[in-house]
């Protein structure tokens, strides 16, 4: 019985990689296309696709319907406790209820709010590489 979930992960990574997705060495639970524009990400039995062409999507969906019994949801709102909004430039991900409970949980919930320690303008760029001699350009201070 150990095995199994062992022999499901080696089924379901070899049925992606002939899907022509390739697992990311960085996170072994990613994968993405060859040209980038689609990413499924999975956890124990909860996976999300993400990607720019609709398509793309609904073809590996039907692909995955085939080999596995899937559930499949087609605009998420929260994917394992990450809440997901979809806006008109993208998508914001946010975990306010996560933050909630853990406040709940310690008795937290009067505790008085501060500003976050980074900037809230800062945006994801894909290939970003910062050189060590660009540190002193980007440092932000924690505190």
């Amino acid at each position: 019985m150990r095995q199994a979930p062992c022999k499901w992960n080696r089924k379901f990574t070899t049925f992606l990689k002939q899907q022509h997705l390739v697992q990311l060495r960085s996170d072994q639970c990613m994968f993405k296309s060859h040209d980038g524009e689609l990413y499924l990400a999975i956890h124990v039995d909860d996976g999300i696709i993400i990607g720019k062409d609709i398509l793309k999507i609904k073809q590996l969906q039907q692909k995955l319907r085939k080999e596995f019994e899937t559930t499949i949801t087609e605009e998420p709102r929260s994917y394992l406790g990450i809440e997901i909004k979809k806006i008109t430039t993208g998508i914001v991900i946010f975990q306010n209820n996560y933050l909630k409970n853990w406040l709940n949980k310690f008795n937290m919930n009067d505790a008085k709010p501060v500003n976050t320690p980074i900037s809230q303008d800062i945006y994801m760029e894909e290939k970003t590489t910062i050189k060590e001699d660009d540190n002193k350009k980007h440092h932000l201070d924690y505190r």
